[in-house]
This record gives C-alpha cells, structure tokens and sequence, in this order.
C-alpha cells in the first residue's frame, strides 16, 4: 500500500528534522519516576488528544492489544525490587520485559511476582505485560541451553544439536541463528510444557517475538532449501502454533511480531495477519550499535537514509491496513530526535517508543507531551 501525499509529507518533513542536532533529548529518570503517577492522568489525555487527530492502527481491532496507545521495552537490569519499582512507577499502557528465570543463575527468580507487581499501574488501571523472546535465535545464556551437550556454532561450522546455524549477523554475542523449523527447537517452546504455556501461566499477557527476519539470513535459507522448507512460510507456522500455545492457557494472549515487515509480503497478508495481534519495528528512524551499553553514545542517534524509513513505513502501513496495531521503537537520545520520532510515528497512527539499544532501564527519553 502506497501513502498517501499528505502522510509522506508528514514523514519526510520529520526525516528533515532528523539532521538538526541538538542538547540532551532526555529527562532524568528519579523525576519522571517521581512524578509519574500525579501526572498519568493528564499525561494519558494528552495522548488520547493526540492520537483523535489520526487513525490509530488497530484501534477498533479485535486484537487485545488495541487500547495500548504507550509502551515501554526494558530486557535487563529487571532483577531488584528497586528496578521493578522504577519500571511499575512509570505510566505507559504496556510493558516488554524478559522472563528473569529462563536466564541461566537466575533460575529461582520470582518471575510470576514481577508480573503480578507489573500488571497495575500506579494510577490503577492496568497494563499489558508482555514476554519478550527469541524464536529465531538459540541463546547460549537460556536454561535451556545444555552446557555439556550444546556447542556454539562459528561462521562455517553448525553447532551441535545441528539445528544452530551460525553467528549472529549483526554482532550480538550469545545468539545464534537456527533451523526455527526443526522439531527439537520448537518442541522447547510450544506444548504443554513448553515455554510459552509456562509463560502464559506466569500470568504474561503475550509474547513479543525477536528474530522473526531470520527467515532471511542465508544460512538458514540454505538449510531450509536442503530440508525441502519454505523459510516464510515456516516462519509463520511457527508464529501460529506459539500463538495457539499461549492462547491453550488465555484465550487473549497476544502476539507481536518484532521487525521483519516484509513477511506479509513473502506470504501474503491473509496468511499472516491472523496469527498476529500487533507488529513492532526497531530503527525506522534511528538506530545504535550491537551490544552498545546504556551509557555508550554508539547505541543511539544513527539515523536510517530518508530510502529505508521510506520503506518501513510503507510496509507497516500494510500491517494498518489489515488492522494490526503498529509498534515503534527507535534508539536516539539528542534532541531533536526522540521528539521527532514521537510526531512522526504517532502521526502515521503508531505507537512509538525512544529509547536506547541496551534497553536496560526505563526510557530516559519519555514522550516529550508526558
């Protein structure tokens, strides 16, 4: 689906904004904690006010994800009761957050606690706490991986199961591409006892699925073409079958497809769309560095060419037109940047998100109208 003229207009006169520079985008996270909970009410108002003024995508869907309209990503640091509290102090509508008992060592974390603690926000409404995990990359820190039995792979050599392909492309260590297709890798996740059930009885309202492009490295095309496998179109078998998983223990489990928003083109939109419940994208308009650290400059602020952001939007546009919310997140922390991200993306009926590539604490760059 093409944009509208007025819509591109909107979008480019942002993507003009990036190159402007600028002091720190940011506000200190004690005083966003500190005032979070006196200021949700007009703050959410503000939102909502913003948001009458476009379609929002999915708004009136029947995805459980439709009233979200802000969100927060958080994937370390989320251990300590004072971390917990810095994220359940904030006032967004749906919080990603990693399962802290499927990390090797931290097995006897009270991961069902956090969640119950994460569910309610301050003002007493509640939030949406949804999982994040990899369904494209085997993770060397996870407790499933077998130390005395699994070998991590190198550039030209599988590991051992032989379901582990290779590196991973963009630098993360620990994350290695695999045959998603396998039935010894999505045994771990889908069943009874698999992964997703276990986090659907932890009381997750959803899963939120990194690595969904992996049907696109290399390696794992080949080892699909040699396995006689559609790489798409197991990708989205896949997807359904953990939505399934998760929707055997709540009928309103959601879904959400991170990155990759060229599938529904591989498979076509009724083939995808009804195993989704929403679609997230890193880095339409700003990126970081693999890896970067909280603190480290490389992890944010690296604008994508006004081509691929261009790009982007036209596919989750596609994803709008089919009634999926879309969620953005970009890594930028100057200013003007983390405002021009929100104008944009809202704009186009998303519900974007600023943060950092470390993802390790509660934005320091909140929605400029909080």
């Amino acid at each position: 689906m093409r944009l509208s003229n007025t819509t591109l207009s909107l979008a480019c006169s942002a993507l003009m904004l990036c190159a402007c520079g600028g002091g720190d985008g940011g506000s200190s996270l004690s005083t966003q904690s500190a005032t979070a909970a006196a200021t949700s009410t007009s703050s959410n108002a503000k939102v909502q006010a913003a948001a009458a003024a476009v379609t929002v995508c999915g708004a009136n869907s029947t995805s459980p994800l439709a009233g979200v309209r802000t969100w927060m990503y958080q994937l370390q640091d989320l251990l300590t009761d004072a971390q917990i509290n810095a994220l359940d102090a904030q006032p967004y509508d749906m919080v990603v957050v990693e399962a802290g008992n499927t990390v090797k060592t931290q097995e006897t974390f009270n991961t069902a606690g956090m969640v119950t603690r994460l569910r309610t926000k301050a003002d007493g409404s509640p939030r949406k706490v949804i999982a994040y995990i990899d369904i494209g990359q085997a993770e060397s820190f996870r407790t499933y991986w077998i130390d005395n039995q699994w070998k991590v792979p190198t550039a030209t050599k599988p590991g051992v199961p032989d379901f582990i392909l290779t590196v991973d492309p963009d630098g993360w260590a620990d994350d290695y591409p695999v045959a998603y297709w396998d039935q010894r890798w999505q045994d771990l996740w889908l069943g009874t006892n698999g992964a997703v059930a276990q986090l659907a009885r932890e009381g997750f309202d959803g899963v939120y699925l990194d690595w969904v492009e992996g049907y696109t490295n290399a390696k794992v095309v080949a080892a699909a073409k040699k396995a006689g496998v559609n790489p798409a179109k197991a990708m989205v078998d896949f997807i359904a079958r953990i939505r399934a998983a998760g929707r055997a223990i709540n009928p309103q489990f959601a879904v959400i497809q991170q990155n990759a928003p060229e599938l529904i083109d591989a498979v076509g939109a009724a083939r995808l769309l009804p195993n989704l419940d929403a679609i997230a994208q890193e880095d339409t308009w700003f990126g970081g560095d693999a890896g970067a650290s909280w603190g480290d400059a490389s992890g944010t602020d690296q604008g994508a060419s006004a081509d691929d952001t261009q790009w982007t939007i036209e596919q989750l546009q596609k994803h709008c037109a089919g009634g999926l919310p879309v969620f953005t997140i970009d890594y930028a922390l100057t200013a003007p940047n983390p405002k021009t991200v929100y104008t944009a993306s809202r704009s186009l009926g998303f519900r974007p998100l600023v943060s950092r590539v470390a993802l390790s604490k509660p934005t320091t760059t909140p929605p400029w109208n909080y």
